[in-house]
C-alpha cells in the first residue's frame, strides 16, 4: 500500500468520523442526555436478560425433573421443597 493511497484512506476514514460526530451531536445535544438515557437503555437490557435467563432455566429445570433424566437433579429435587411446587404424580 503506498502513501498517498493510505493519506487519502486516512481522510476518508476521518470525515465519515466528523459526519458520524455530527448526527450524534444533532439527535443528543447535550452529553447528560446520552449518559441518562444510555444508563436507562443498560438496566432494561440487564433486567430483561435476567429474568428471560430464569424464565429459561425454570422451564428446563421443570421438563428435566419432569423426565428425570439427570440423577443428580432427582436427588436434589428429593431434598427440596420443589414437590410442592411442581407435585409429580407417581402411579
Amino acid at each position: 500500500m503506498t502513501k498517498d493511497k493510505k493519506t487519502n484512506e486516512d481522510k476518508d476514514t476521518a470525515k465519515k468520523l466528523e459526519i458520524l460526530i455530527q448526527a450524534v451531536d444533532r439527535v443528543y445535544p447535550s452529553k447528560q442526555t446520552l449518559m441518562i438515557r444510555s444508563f436507562i437503555q443498560g438496566v432494561f437490557t440487564a433486567l430483561g436478560a435476567t429474568v428471560g435467563l430464569t424464565i429459561v432455566l425454570a422451564i428446563l429445570t421443570f421438563v428435566l425433573a419432569q423426565l428425570r433424566v439427570v440423577p443428580v437433579l432427582n436427588t436434589i429435587i428429593d431434598q427440596s421443597q420443589i414437590e410442592s411446587i411442581f407435585p409429580q404424580d407417581d402411579e
